[in-house]
């Protein structure tokens, strides 16, 4: 089951499996503006000495529903 996934700017319609089922995800016709910002040249600039990424809007969640840009590291 998909459910409330993204999708920007795909190259291609989604193909799903025929089994697979799939609702209010944004490629369902959501009319949601999920994102602060869409432009990549941020995320695809020069990364800072901690290799970490540049500060950016770049598929920051509107709201706070989403994951985080961070790397996380097993302990």
């Amino acid at each position: 089951m998909l459910t409330a996934d993204a999708a920007l700017d795909n190259g291609r319609g989604v193909q799903r499996g025929a089994n697979s089922r799939a609702s209010g995800n944004r490629w369902d016709g959501t009319p949601v503006d999920l994102f602060q910002g869409t432009e990549p040249s941020a995320a695809q600039g020069p990364r800072p000495a901690d290799g970490g990424l540049p500060r950016s809007a770049f598929l920051l969640p509107r709201t706070a529903a989403g994951a985080t840009m961070t790397e996380q590291h097993p302990g």
